[in-house]
């Protein structure tokens, strides 16, 4: 994504001052004072970000309203970069299934006997977006197959299987697009502001891209 948008290649770190993009993570040890945060959000309801982040963006407004009340600037700017796959990578790929399943890698043992299509987040990213653009339906545990399916237009049903994935990260992106559920029409995320707000910063020549 970070190499798309800026024609740059892409190297981790884990030093202060790194790009933090996607992920349930604000609240993890790894986030670090001088970080610059673009679409990442908190896992939980109880989760706080304890550091002094720079923030472009955010997945929802439910993140963005405990950032605020920890004392940490945050726009009113929203999205999960992954909403922006289909700008990056769009095959052209024949429907094959009515449906198939794509499991949080948590639940994968559960449902990987199943009779069906059981997509696996271990694949590459490229691949499982093939899987899911290959299917009329995605049923789903995995809070990114969500966000990819419905980027491309893929009807979703999202099922958790277990309650170890708490709902407030769920809630959060739902939340960007208008709803409280995945049954309610979607309201499409502003992607120009998103892509914006991190190409804004990064002409500033004070970022330095990271894989965290």
């Amino acid at each position: 994504m970070i190499e798309w948008l800026t024609g740059k290649s892409v190297e981790w770190s884990d030093q202060p001052g790194k790009l933090v993009a996607i992920g349930s993570v604000l609240s993890f040890d790894e986030i670090k004072n001088g970080d610059v945060i673009w679409g990442s959000g908190l896992r939980s309801e109880g989760d706080v970000c304890r550091t002094n982040v720079k923030v472009l963006a955010v997945r929802g407004p439910m993140t963005r309203k405990k950032l605020l009340v920890a004392g940490i600037e945050c726009p009113e700017v929203y999205g999960d970069p992954a909403v922006l796959m289909p700008k990056i990578y769009s095959p052209k790929i024949e429907k094959k299934y009515k449906w198939a399943v794509l499991p949080h890698y948590r639940d994968f043992y559960l449902v990987a006997r199943h009779e069906g299509t059981i997509l696996s987040v271990a694949r590459s990213p490229f691949e499982v977006i093939d899987g899911i653009l290959a299917a009329e339906c995605l049923v789903t545990s995995s809070l990114h197959g969500a966000i990819i399916a419905e980027a491309y237009d893929i009807p979703v049903q999202y099922v958790p299987y277990t309650n170890q994935e708490p709902w407030f990260k769920v809630a959060d992106y739902l939340a960007s697009t208008g709803r409280q559920s995945f049954d309610e029409p979607i309201v499409p995320i502003d992607t120009e502001t998103l892509v914006n707000a991190f190409m804004e910063y990064s002409r500033s020549g004070r970022i330095r891209p990271s894989r965290s």
